[in-house]
């Protein structure tokens, strides 16, 4: 997911350095801007990474709207879209992060839970095969106070 995004913000890089590159090429020659932030592509991707930084972002696009009144527009457009792209791959990094930690402590939970469980069943299943032994031995000594009382000759046969 986080890769996707990042896909993302270098496909709407490209497009605007592209776009940059080709609105504003000659505004250093034409003496509109003080340094040269758009002549070639590799100038205008970092001049990119400055506005999304928000590093000067109001001088540059002061400097251009001295020849271009509409520079302003895909400045801030570019600038929105970017930093929210950004943001969300934060936001997406600490989501993964906190899910991670939650599914680490789910599971950590359930295998406490089994090993407790599993515990008490082996608890329980010796307590219980105790209280049928003890059942037998009473069931096992009141049949044969039946037979004797039953019998005859107070043998231990049922009739």
């Amino acid at each position: 997911r986080m890769f996707a995004i990042f896909l993302l913000l270098v496909l709407i890089y490209f497009v605007f350095a592209v776009m940059f590159t080709e609105m504003f090429r000659n505004t250093y020659v034409e003496g509109y801007t003080s340094e040269d932030y758009f002549s070639r592509l590799d100038i205008t991707t970092f001049t990119l990474l400055q506005l999304m930084f928000l590093d000067n972002w109001s001088g540059i696009t002061k400097e251009l709207m001295q020849k271009y009144w509409w520079a302003w527009m895909p400045i801030l457009t570019f600038i929105v879209i970017s930093t929210f792209i950004v943001v969300n791959l934060i936001i997406a990094v600490i989501c993964d992060a906190v899910s991670a930690i939650q599914t680490e402590e789910m599971t950590k939970h359930v295998d406490e839970m089994q090993h407790e469980t599993t515990g008490v069943m082996q608890q329980n299943e010796v307590s219980h095969r105790e209280e049928i032994a003890r059942l037998e031995t009473k069931i096992d000594h009141i049949t044969k106070l039946l037979a004797s009382k039953l019998s005859p000759q107070g043998g231990d046969r049922l009739p």
